[in-house]
């Protein structure tokens, strides 16, 4: 009994981490909600940086912080080679299904409304190589609300009198036809000589 509790508690956290994070209902948001990093401390004796990293949200519509993540996308090496699967990242929320780490963001409310940043949330790096790095390059996933748009009212069809009627009185201020002639039933304006 004990052992099925172990296994199922070694198992369920791994599921709800992948459940959490369904590469197919995330969009990513990037171009629109961008990350802000800030290096706010570096300790070089362990070869470990802390990252501030908040997101701020450039978009008219305002964004859902339930699922709103940050992802470790890149961290590029002094020789311009990808780090990151050098580097140790620590205290990371989960892991995406292609196995880059992500940091839950928070904030106050449920939505990160537009023009906004959000709370930061602290990112740990660990460098036990002592390589030289770039600061990390971050994604950022969520969900989007988008405001309905209102429905687009055609314009007004006029009827066919209407527009033959509003035409006539043009014809007249213009004084291609007189009324006389537009009443009388004419269907071509005579020629004047």
């Amino acid at each position: 009994m004990r052992i099925g509790l172990l296994l199922l508690g070694a198992v369920l956290p791994a599921a709800l981490t992948c459940a959490a994070v369904p590469s197919d209902q995330l969009e990513d948001l990037t171009a629109g909600v961008i990350p802000i990093v800030t290096l706010r401390e570096r300790d070089n004796f362990a070869n470990e940086f802390r990252y501030d990293v908040s997101v701020e949200n450039r978009t008219s519509h305002p964004v859902k912080i339930d699922g709103l993540i940050v992802v470790v996308d890149q961290i590029i090496d002094l020789a311009g080679k990808d780090a990151t699967n050098r580097i140790e990242v620590l205290g990371a929320d989960g892991q995406t299904p292609d196995g880059k780490p992500y940091f839950k963001v928070t904030g106050a409310g449920a939505q990160l409304a537009p023009y906004t940043e959000s709370d930061p949330t602290t990112v740990r790096m660990r460098n036990p190589y002592y390589t030289i790095l770039f600061s990390p390059s971050f994604r950022v996933l969520g969900r989007s609300i988008n405001p309905p748009r209102p429905p687009v009212a055609a314009p007004p069809v006029a009827g066919r009198t209407d527009g033959i009627n509003r035409l006539a009185e043009i014809l007249i201020k213009k004084g291609v036809i007189t009324r006389e002639e537009w009443l009388g039933g004419s269907s071509a304006p005579s020629e004047k000589e």
